[in-house]
């Protein structure tokens, strides 16, 4: 158990009582934080198949060789991704079941290594499909879609109609 100081309201000012916070305790609140923080987003949800957008195309640049080539590429990654997904999701649903029946601390670490895991190949499978992706493009291009894929996520941050946090 770690120790955690925490004031007590009720004692005289300056006292501080120590609180003890269970393993277990510690571990779901890590969970928890990791799964706010990282959560694996399916395929399709991604994006939009840029390559092959009109306005992209034009905005880019893009040769329909180069469109048909990195359609060449999505297909060929698209089933590695689909399985990653699927034991990434098949994990976590392992995970989130022993957290929920209160397991002891070392099947939900053992369990959370494979969710972990499971993760990192599936990011390490988009990883060099992107990879593959902006070797054929120009250095002219790459600069042009790091500059829409940054519009997008503004827009998708602050949609039409949405008000914004900012002053």
């Amino acid at each position: 158990m770690t120790p955690l100081p925490q004031v007590n309201d009720s004692s005289r000012a300056g006292v501080i009582r120590v609180m003890t916070v269970s393993r277990t305790g510690w571990l779901r609140y890590a969970l928890l934080v990791a799964a706010c923080l990282g959560v694996a987003v399916p395929v399709s949800a991604q994006g939009f198949k840029w390559w092959s957008d009109e306005g992209t195309q034009k905005r880019l640049s893009l040769s329909a060789d180069q469109s048909r080539k990195i359609e060449d590429i999505f297909q060929q990654a698209l089933p590695a991704l689909r399985t990653g997904k699927q034991r990434f999701d098949a994990a976590e649903q392992e995970l989130s079941a022993l957290i929920e029946h209160s397991a002891d601390d070392g099947p939900v670490v053992r369990q959370l290594e494979r969710v972990e895991a499971a993760r990192s190949e599936l990011n390490k499978s988009r990883t060099l499909m992107l990879l593959q992706m902006r070797r054929l493009l120009s250095p002219d291009q790459r600069v042009r879609l790091d500059e829409l894929h940054h519009e997008r996520g503004r827009d998708l941050r602050n949609p039409p109609g949405r008000p914004s946090n900012r002053p």
